[in-house]
């Protein structure tokens, strides 16, 4: 289980490298910085390369019993993804920023 766990983590850091630095381009890491009351971009991509890691993690935790399969494994990630779409920059980052939900 560690071992697909190590993989999922994997896959979190390359998937949050390439979402992060879409987000550098966009101007939106200090923003995420603001979560552990910096506005610094680089902690911001700080704060989303260790989430990204962690989420991809989990998805390795979760769903490596049905991922190996390159269709489903694909769907379960586009559907684990969605959801930490809504409840990552829609939900819990706005909550937290005291921004109310988006």
């Amino acid at each position: 289980m560690i071992d697909k766990v190590i993989k999922g983590a994997i896959g979190g850091l390359f998937g949050g490298l390439v979402f992060g630095l879409w987000m550098a381009e966009q101007g939106t890491l200090p923003t995420i910085a603001k979560l552990v009351g910096s506005s610094s971009a680089g902690v911001g991509f700080l704060v989303h390369m260790v989430n990204s890691t962690i989420i991809g993690g989990s998805f390795g935790f979760f769903f490596s019993r049905w991922a190996g399969v390159t269709t489903t494994g694909l769907l379960l990630g586009l559907v684990y993804g969605f959801v930490w779409w809504f409840l990552g920059p829609l939900t819990l980052m706005p909550l937290g920023l005291g921004m109310g939900i988006q």
